[in-house]
């Protein structure tokens, strides 16, 4: 069994990094038919399915449909996420829960969102927030940590670890 595969359901972002090259392809989101036939294809072989290459999965309409979908075929699906989205969908990510969510914030100078002070701080709020509902669903386990110098963060349940982190 393959230990994992990494499967774009987007090519889009809604950021615009200077570290990442982003892709010349024209922009477009994995259909639902396209997601049915290339996890039966996978289901049975990989064992964990993340959701992540160059677009921001949560821009995807079908992002949740995905998840459950990945859930009934034996996977355990991530999200890697830039985080940006969470404070507007983190209610739909609580309903459709992947195994493990990780958020990377790069560097201020990468992206102007990044320079703004209060979009750390939503971000923050939003993680500890799905992290709290986390414990009190999943029970104890749980840890919350921030660390400044490497900026981890580490919040974690029983079944996630939301990992972010601001360089």
């Amino acid at each position: 069994m393959i230990d994992k595969a990494y499967l774009e359901i987007t090519n889009i972002c809604n950021l615009r990094c200077s570290f990442c090259h982003g892709t010349k392809r024209e922009k477009r989101m994995l259909t639902d038919a396209e997601f049915e036939l290339i996890t039966d294809r996978l289901a049975g072989r990989v064992k964990v399915l993340y959701f992540h290459l160059l677009g921001e999965p949560l821009l995807h309409p079908s992002f949740p449909h995905f998840v459950r979908r990945a859930w009934e075929k034996g996977f355990f699906p991530i999200l890697t996420t830039n985080g940006s989205l969470l404070a507007k969908c983190g209610e739909t990510v609580l309903e459709n829960l992947p195994y493990k969510i990780s958020m990377s914030l790069h560097a201020p100078a990468a992206n102007a969102a990044f320079s703004d002070p209060a979009y750390f701080d939503a971000v923050y709020r939003e993680a500890c927030e799905v992290t709290a509902y986390l414990c009190a669903m999943f029970g104890g386990g749980h840890a919350v940590g921030l660390f400044d110098g490497a900026g981890l963060l580490t919040l974690s349940s029983a079944a996630v670890l939301l990992i972010v982190m601001a360089v």
